[in-house]
């Protein structure tokens, strides 16, 4: 068997006063909208920075390989033959950079002291800059070279020794 019920009428719940209330307040859309924009502009900021460090790299990368270029260069071949075309032409323009090869001779002091008066690469003008002592008889000198690649307010030096021997 079955036991039917008839309903009884219907409660009414009070009304509730935020039921009516729908959609966002302009305070809460004004504060979405602001953490919104902080984080767009984080995120187009760290996109800007990552762009100009990928611009920095590749601009010392190229100075770089273009100074141990130059070093190669004058590696290669009669190291005198090499100093004095260095010392003739010291400044090269190697696509966006300024090159200057110069052979200071406070390199060489720094890294052996004193220079011997035998030594067939030394300052003999006392301008700073070592020059060629033909009449030297030290057959092996080291020769101090500092190549200097810049643009802009870009600068970059490798410092090196070099000797034939």
């Amino acid at each position: 068997m079955f036991v039917i019920q008839q309903a009884g009428p219907a409660r009414r719940r009070p009304p509730d006063p935020c039921a009516e209330q729908r959609g966002f307040t302009v305070v809460e859309t004004l504060v979405a909208f602001v953490i919104l924009a902080v984080g767009l502009g984080s995120v187009l900021l760290t996109g800007h920075r990552s762009q100009q460090l990928q611009q920095a790299t590749g601009l010392y990368m190229r100075a770089h390989h273009v100074c141990r270029d130059f070093l190669e260069r004058l590696r290669n071949g009669d190291l005198t033959a090499q100093f004095q075309a260095f010392v003739a032409t010291p400044n090269y323009v190697v696509g966006d950079l300024q090159v200057t090869v110069t052979f200071p001779e406070a390199v060489l002091t720094e890294a052996v002291g004193t220079v011997l008066t035998t030594a067939r690469f030394r300052d003999l003008d006392a301008n700073g800059q070592v020059d060629l002592d033909t009449a030297s008889t030290d057959i092996a000198s080291l020769l101090p070279v500092q190549i200097t690649a810049q643009r802009g307010s870009f600068r970059m030096h490798l410092i090196s020794l070099v000797t034939d021997r």
